[in-house]
């Protein structure tokens, strides 16, 4: 197992179960340490073993619930109440706080020690923790969990995000050849702001460079929630809402919804990536016909130049996505390098008609580009 904390001598052989169990060592004082600072409410701790987390969390705690696999309560404290679950497999309700020190080493040997290791890779035991939480953890409670860099603390802090929390590290110690790290798990502000809006089955989707995006269920609709990538230096979220709303004044992209300080919502668009489709005449048309009403609208959306990323065909038709770095304009550049676009990709001579349009750009001007591009496709 190497130099960790969590050596095969850290367990040791449970009398009333005839099984093995895990001795508490750094970790467990580790998490035991804000435990006693933050426990509040009705408490769940899973795979509690020798019960230090449940004893720590019972001074500020309304009732504390301990879970593990074995059918006896493998402590005897009489104030724990205990009952025999895989992680949330057998527990009903909702906690307040809920505390784990998982397993959470990479498998060695063919077998998993199922108290050390939590999976081939380490975090599958995390995983599988992380995906169940929203059933069992209160609205405003927390997770408090601790692990080890030799689980990977990117793909911890990636699990985490993709299920909708934010988490806060509490304290990082260094123990021979890993780190350990002790972690407050909670919903963000914007979760709790649109679920008391009525926004349910809030689920990970897709991350970007700039945010993450989650869908859900608002008013019976499926809508698409973008908030800030936790990595992203600066919010575009309130720039995204402000130029959606402006054009949807034409139709074009999907319809908004609401927005707060760190999202915005709008009705989901089913289809498939610009890049991933068999483009038509039509859908390039459509496209420059959009790019048009934006100029007039006065901004530029800035993704005009790539639409392979940032437009969805839905039904056989185009949908403008991601207003995210769009900015007013005295002259916008939709048109133009949407006609760059397609002479590079689609080879439309179209150089001549584009620095005509920059030029002046009339009604004229455009409908120069517009039998252009049909006549290079017949």
């Amino acid at each position: 197992m190497g130099m960790g904390t969590r050596h095969r001598h850290t367990l040791r052989s449970h009398s009333l179960n005839c099984t093995i169990m895990y001795e508490p060592q750094e970790d467990s004082y580790l998490l035991a340490k804000y435990v006693k600072k933050l426990a509040r409410g009705r408490v769940l701790d899973i795979g509690t073993g020798s019960g230090i987390q449940a004893e720590a969390a019972l001074k500020k705690s309304t009732t504390v619930t301990a879970v593990d696999r074995y059918k006896t309560k493998p402590f005897t404290n009489p104030h724990v109440r205990y009952k025999q679950s895989n992680i949330f497999s057998n527990m009903k309700g909702k906690y307040d706080t809920i505390v784990c020190n998982p397993p959470y080493l990479p498998q060695e040997g063919a077998k998993r020690h199922q108290e050390l290791e939590g999976g081939k890779r380490g975090w599958e035991y995390v995983r599988r923790l992380l995906s169940k939480l929203d059933h069992h953890l209160a609205p405003k409670g927390q997770l408090l969990l601790v692990f080890s860099s030799l689980t990977d603390k990117g793909m911890v802090d990636e699990l985490i995000h993709e299920q909708g929390y934010v988490r806060e590290q509490l304290e990082q110690q260094s123990m021979f050849f890993e780190k350990l790290y002790c972690y407050a798990i909670y919903r963000p502000a914007w979760w709790l702001q649109l679920t008391s809006k009525g926004v349910k089955n809030v689920k990970h989707w897709m991350k970007g460079k700039r945010g993450r995006i989650f869908t859900g269920s608002y008013k019976n609709k499926k809508v698409a929630i973008k908030v800030k990538h936790e990595k992203a230096m600066n919010s575009t979220i309130a720039k995204e809402a402000r130029f959606l709303k402006l054009a949807n004044t034409k139709k074009i992209g999907p319809r908004f919804v609401m927005s707060g300080t760190n999202y915005v919502v709008y009705e989901f668009v089913p289809g498939k990536l610009f890049k991933e489709t068999k483009i038509t005449k039509a859908m390039l048309t459509d496209l420059l016909r959009q790019s048009r009403q934006l100029d007039m609208l006065g901004f530029s959306k800035g993704e005009m130049l790539r639409p392979q990323k940032n437009v969805i065909i839905s039904k056989g038709k185009p949908v403008l996505i991601d207003f995210e770095r769009s900015k007013p304009e005295k002259r916008p550049q939709n048109v133009s390098q949407y006609c760059s676009y397609l002479e590079n990709r689609h080879k439309i001579k179209l150089r001549n008609l584009t620095k005509a349009y920059k030029d002046r750009p009339s009604p004229k001007a455009f409908q120069a580009i517009i039998d252009c591009l049909d006549s290079s496709h017949r």
